[in-house]
């Protein structure tokens, strides 16, 4: 009923006679609830999804903000480890025993090698550095390391890389997302078997890291990431990609597909010019 404001109310009936006497018959209760955006129910309803949803934008910035203090505080730990300075101590302590005329002091200064040895060893393979080395030399040598790293997983690196170099900065890259991405399976997914997978198409390089593992949840890789999602989503989206993380059954699969660029090699002309110069 138009204009009635919402509430209890009572229709009363009554009848004209003839001699214009009333006779009033029954009451009959009715009530009016009025538009339900305008009920309680309703009221309610928007109070209570303003509280969950201020509550979510609270829940989520607090573990963003957490997530990404833990990241710098990891970036910190790794920049003031003092490991190169214990193998440069040990360096130079060899190379002032080693260039003595005393034979225990050559035995010392080899102890003082072997030290600096067990010590770099960790720092070569415990970051993302593929150095001067190619991509193919580097994830052979990573691959040797993960089975020493993680002996009770067993990695198995598939590599189809082709003749040709691939560009150094696109090899760094790719090396270090295949990097975290394995270090990551061996460290945190409890799987018995990892295959990586570096395969070469005709304009791509395509990259999969699969475990059986208890897989990776999507509460995790959203908010709880650590360095190493961080930088594999970075090395991703540098080249206008995207890092796919998919928890499977049994495991992760994690695909990126980056474009081949190819080191570039001396023209041919300028060959000639330097063969014919070496000829004169």
């Amino acid at each position: 009923m138009y204009g009635i404001e919402p509430g209890f109310y009572e229709i009363q009936t009554r009848a004209k006679t003839k001699n214009s006497n009333w006779y009033y018959g029954e009451n009959y209760p009715i009530s009016i609830t009025g538009y339900w955006y305008k009920s309680n129910w309703f009221l309610f309803l928007c109070i209570g999804l303003n509280i969950a949803v201020s509550a979510a934008i609270i829940f989520a910035i607090s573990i963003f903000l957490n997530t990404n203090l833990k990241l710098h505080r990891e970036m910190r730990i790794k920049m003031q480890q003092n490991s190169l300075e214990l193998v440069m101590n040990d360096i130079e302590k060899a190379k002032k025993l080693c260039g003595s005329f005393n034979v225990n002091e050559h035995a010392d200064g080899l102890v003082c090698l072997d030290n600096a040895i067990n010590n770099i060893i960790p720092i070569i393979h415990g970051n993302a550095a593929l150095g001067e080395r190619s991509l193919k030399q580097g994830l052979q040598s990573f691959g040797t390391a993960c089975l020493i790293e993680f002996n009770n997983t067993v990695f198995n690196f598939s590599l189809s890389l082709g003749d040709k170099e691939i560009e150094p900065a696109l090899a760094r890259d790719i090396y270090a997302f295949v990097f975290h991405a394995a270090q990551n399976a061996g460290k945190h997914s409890k799987a018995d078997r990892v295959n990586v997978f570096v395969e070469r198409a005709r304009d791509t390089i395509e990259v999969s890291i699969i475990d059986n593992g208890q897989g990776i949840g999507w509460y995790i890789r959203t908010f709880k990431y650590r360095f190493g999602l961080y930088t594999m989503r970075d090395i991703a989206a540098s080249y206008n990609g995207r890092c796919k993380i998919q928890k499977v059954s049994k495991g992760t699969i994690i695909n990126a597909v980056f474009p081949l660029k190819l080191k570039s090699e001396m023209p041919k002309v300028v060959t000639d010019i330097f063969q014919s110069t070496k000829v004169s």
